[in-house]
């Protein structure tokens, strides 16, 4: 019994920092990014944390994905 106790202890809960500025966030705060880092509320937009996910690369992949390009039959000649 009491070596469960101290086990239990020594157990703490990580808290998340902001990855720009490196503070201490609470639950609400966190702010997941497109590039997988969390950010606190001031850096949670791109320009704010200088991000480095490629938006425009990724757009121009799904819109080539998702409209493929659309060929009509030859027209034979009488």
């Amino acid at each position: 019994m009491i070596g469960e106790k101290t086990i239990e202890k020594t157990i703490k809960t990580i808290k998340m920092r902001c990855h720009h500025c490196n503070k201490r966030l609470k639950l609400l705060e966190e702010n997941l990014c497109k590039c997988n880092k969390i950010f606190c509320p001031k850096h949670r937009l791109c320009h704010s944390h200088d991000c480095d996910y490629d938006t425009k690369s990724t757009n121009k992949k799904k819109i080539s994905d998702e409209n493929p390009k659309v060929e009509s039959d030859k027209v034979d000649k009488i």
